[in-house]
């Protein structure tokens, strides 16, 4: 079962993560490094969040080294969500300075070749066949990307960014709400 459902006249993320249930930054005892908080991501000074407003869920899920826990290309983590009548899924990776180009790869990897990051996705969206996952991603830096490099990746890698995020070690960490509508 997977659906964002309305439980006491509010949106509540229901969803079937079975073998990956673990991988869930939790509230309090989160045993992956790369939670931050319970829909918070950050490593090595690169943070990202997914603040949801009233009426919305989500979820942040560990990829690397949780879900994928082979030595092949992987996104650091997903953040699932449900706003509005919308379901997400937003794939995230934290990248130093350098090889922004290979921020890129891995997301394509992971979405287009990664059978758990398919099923995840499938799940999530199955309890309501008519809806769908909008799939975005985002890269979190500390190295900048000018816009012509940026769209060339993202051709090269048939990968289209919600954003990318220039993000200083000090900083809070950009909140990727603010860059979905609804």
């Amino acid at each position: 079962m997977s659906l964002c459902a309305i439980f006491n006249g509010r949106v509540v993320l229901v969803i079937d993560l079975g073998r990956f249930e673990e991988c869930v930054c939790q509230r309090m005892g989160n045993v992956h490094e790369l939670c931050a908080g319970v829909l918070e991501f950050a490593e090595q000074g690169k943070r990202v969040r997914f603040q949801t407003r009233s009426g919305e869920e989500a979820i942040a899920v560990v990829l690397d080294g949780c879900v994928f826990t082979d030595g092949d290309r992987r996104c650091d983590g997903l953040f699932l969500a449900c706003i509005g009548r919308k379901k997400y899924a937003v794939l995230v990776e934290l990248k130093g300075v350098s090889d922004l180009a290979h921020a890129f790869e891995q997301i394509a990897f992971v979405r287009y070749q990664r059978t758990a990051y398919r099923e995840i996705v499938e799940n999530f969206r199955q309890a309501d066949p008519r809806g769908r996952v909008l799939e975005k991603a985002v890269i979190v830096s500390n190295g900048m990307l000018q816009k012509p490099d940026r769209e060339r990746l993202e051709q090269e890698y048939s990968v289209r960014l919600l954003t990318f995020f220039y993000c200083e070690p000090t900083s809070r960490g950009p909140d990727i709400r603010e860059y979905i509508g609804g």
